[in-house]
C-alpha cells in the first residue's frame, strides 16, 4: 500500500462546549454528507523497551465495527496542534497484528529482528462523530480554492495497565483533517469555530498520551 499523508489539526474542547460545537452554524452550513458516529477500539503495539516510541512511530490495530485495520505512523511536523505525518494502513482478517504486511525497510533497523516482541501496550476506546465539510472557494477570504475537511469529535478514554494497576485518561477532542485543498483552511476553520466555543490546540497524539500514562513517564 502506498505511503499516505495525514494532515490534521487537533484541538481540545471543554465538556461544557460539546453541545455548542455539535450545533455550530458553521458545521451545518458546510455539511456535505450525512453525519456518522462509530465506536473505534484501538490497540497500540511496541517492544518492551518501547523501540517504536523511540523512533517516533506508532503501530496500532483498530476495530471499526466492521473491519480490523492495521496502521503504522511516522511522526512528522507538529506545531500549534497541526500535524503532518506519514502513515500506511492494511486491512486485516482478524484482530491480531500482522507484521508481514509491513515492508522490511519501513521498520527501524533495530526492530527488524525483534518483530516477535511487539505486544499491546495500551488501548484507546472512543466514539467518533464525523461531519464531512465541503468549503467552497472564497468562503474564507484568505483561501481561494475549495477544500474538504473531515471534522470529528472524539469522546472516550485511553487505558493502560502496569502490573495490577490501571491508568486512564479521558479523550475529549476535536480533529480537523484535511482531505482536499490548502492546509491553511484548518486554521481558518478553527478560528471561526472558536468564536463561539473554547478550542485550544493540542500537540499530543493519542499514542503519545497513552505512553505518558505509565508511572514515571512525561
Amino acid at each position: 500500500m502506498p505511503m499516505g499523508r495525514e494532515i490534521e489539526l487537533k484541538l481540545t474542547i471543554d465538556r461544557a462546549d460539546v453541545d455548542r460545537f455539535i450545533h455550530h452554524p458553521l458545521i451545518s452550513r458546510y455539511l456535505a454528507r450525512p453525519v456518522t458516529t462509530k465506536r473505534l477500539v484501538n490497540h497500540y503495539y511496541d517492544t518492551p523497551d518501547q523501540l517504536l516510541r523511540g523512533h517516533h512511530m506508532a503501530l496500532r490495530v483498530r476495530w471499526t465495527g466492521d473491519a480490523y485495520i492495521q496502521t503504522l505512523k511516522r511522526k512528522g511536523r507538529s506545531r500549534n496542534g497541526m500535524t503532518d505525518r506519514e502513515e500506511r494502513e492494511w486491512r486485516l482478517e482478524g484482530p491480531g497484528l500482522d507484521t508481514a504486511l509491513v515492508p522490511a525497510d519501513f521498520w527501524p533497523p533495530a526492530l527488524r529482528s525483534r518483530l516477535d516482541t511487539l505486544a499491546p501496550v495500551f488501548e484507546t476506546n472512543f466514539e467518533r462523530t464525523r461531519w464531512p465539510l465541503a468549503i467552497p472557494a472564497g468562503s474564507f477570504s484568505d483561501i481561494r480554492t475549495s477544500a474538504m475537511v473531515e471534522t470529528a469529535l472524539d469522546q472516550g478514554e485511553i487505558r493502560a495497565a502496569a502490573g495490577q494497576r490501571i491508568f486512564k485518561d479521558e479523550i475529549l477532542e476535536v480533529e480537523l483533517e484535511l482531505l482536499e485543498g490548502d492546509s491553511g483552511i484548518l486554521y481558518l476553520l478553527w478560528e471561526r469555530l472558536a468564536e463561539k466555543i473554547r478550542l485550544k490546540p493540542g500537540d499530543l497524539s493519542k499514542a503519545e498520551r497513552g505512553y505518558r500514562l505509565f508511572p514515571g513517564e512525561t
